[in-house]
């Protein structure tokens, strides 16, 4: 006859977080946070995030990338960037934009005299909310297992012996990417949540 067993698990399904791009070229004399505006029609969510993200485009390319690229290892939609031709290159579906910087308000300025660009352009607040849902970091799942065995030794004695599975279908999940949309890394990964699948085995003496 066999007795003695006892199966336990633990499994967390979550929808991933929200996310929140770093803030947008600021305005003179105001402290608080300026968001960047968006390009109508524009997508966050790249092509590599609806595929297969490989971080280590970097790696591969001796450490000399000019910018995120959406179609390999950003999961977003980058900046569209007039002062960095190298970025705005990696960049078909630019997302948003900085309505601040320089050459973007001088697109706004308005004619002065004989003048074309003596307002420099009005300054803007942006219409990217500060935390948006549109795109969440991905589902977080993971699953841990264990199966316990007592034995009894005598009539007091209690032999357990316990194995345990921590993340037990090794599931990679990865965690918040870059999220500064001027740096050459912006929506690349480095990390995951959890680590590698893990086997533990423990036994307990019990008199």
């Amino acid at each position: 006859m066999i007795s003695g067993f006892s199966i336990g698990g633990v499994q967390r399904y979550q929808s991933g977080e929200p996310t929140s791009f770093n803030g947008a070229d600021g305005i003179p004399g105001w402290d608080n946070f300026i968001a960047f505006t968006r390009i109508p029609g524009s997508a966050f969510a790249s092509k590599a995030r609806k595929g297969r993200i490989d971080p280590f485009r970097n790696l591969k390319a001796g450490g000399n990338v000019t910018g995120p690229d959406p179609n390999v290892d950003s999961e977003f939609n980058g900046l569209f960037r007039r002062e960095n031709p190298g970025y705005s290159a990696l960049q078909p579906s630019p997302a948003f934009y900085s309505q601040n910087q320089g050459p973007n308000r001088i697109l706004r300025a308005n004619q002065v005299g004989t003048c074309a660009t003596c307002d420099n352009g009005g300054f803007l607040f942006g219409n990217i909310p500060r935390v948006t849902g549109e795109i969440r970091n991905y589902i977080y799942k993971n699953e841990d297992f264990s199966v316990l065995k007592k034995t009894s030794v005598g009539n007091t004695m209690l032999f357990i012996f316990k194995v345990e599975l921590l993340n037990a279908f090794n599931r990679h999940v990865f965690s918040t990417p870059n999220l500064n949309p001027y740096d050459n890394f912006f929506g690349v990964p480095t990390g995951t949540i959890d680590g590698s699948r893990k086997m533990q085995l423990t036994v307990r003496i019990q008199f």
